[in-house]
């Protein structure tokens, strides 16, 4: 009985670590996830700030002024 009571206790040492482990590793992912979500959101809208805001913002401005004197 008393080894097999330590195996219990190692069995269950184990279990925890592994527990521990596990739960470390998906906060790592998550967070991994979470890093590379946002550098990807960066790198698209530096790209969109710095090539195509300034005609998107031209465009919709002329439709919307087009658009507001079309309905007087």
């Amino acid at each position: 009985e008393p080894i097999q009571e330590q195996l219990n206790k190692v069995y269950s040492i184990a279990s925890l670590a592994l527990t521990v482990l596990v739960c470390l590793w998906l906060f790592n992912f998550i967070v991994g996830l979470i890093q590379r979500t946002y550098s990807v959101g960066k790198a698209i809208g530096s790209f969109y700030r710095n090539y195509f805001h300034r005609y998107l913002r031209k465009a919709v401005s002329r439709a919307l002024s087009l658009s507001w004197t079309n309905n007087r």
